[in-house]
């Protein structure tokens, strides 16, 4: 088997692999790629696999984060629970009001399934948002 590397723009090689050219592999690396393959699919299944709560749970707290850099993608992320930061995403009309609490120091209150994907929570299907 024969492969070649096309780097990312984004981020340049080192100087000593810049242009390594065609790299052929032989039957005895074979083992090499298949534990490769295997630690691969280990931490993909670990990155992948998500606690979510069977149902929905109210989120409640106060806004410490606001973001809408992308106008698909508007978030909030509440501190609730003492500890836990939970991630929001929010239509403009929820964001708006969420922007308005957040500018008059009060929390909210949002209903949604939650979810955990590594050490990050996010609350998925946010609805009835409140403010408190």
């Amino acid at each position: 088997m024969e492969y070649t590397v096309t780097w990312s723009p984004r981020w340049k090689p080192s100087s000593d692999i810049q242009q390594p050219g065609s790299i052929l592999l032989k039957k005895r690396d074979l083992s090499y790629i298949q534990e490769a393959e295997r630690d691969l699919k280990k931490s993909t299944d670990h990155v992948l696999k998500a606690e979510i709560s069977e149902g929905p749970v109210t989120v409640q707290g106060p806004i410490i984060e606001l973001n809408s850099d992308d106008p698909e993608r508007r978030k909030v992320i509440v501190k609730w629970e003492e500890e836990r930061r939970i991630t929001i995403p929010l239509e403009l009309e929820d964001y708006q009001f969420a922007c308005d609490a957040h500018r008059n120091d009060r929390s909210i209150s949002v209903r949604g399934r939650l979810k955990k994907v590594r050490k990050s929570w996010a609350l998925e299907d946010p609805h009835d948002l409140r403010v408190i």
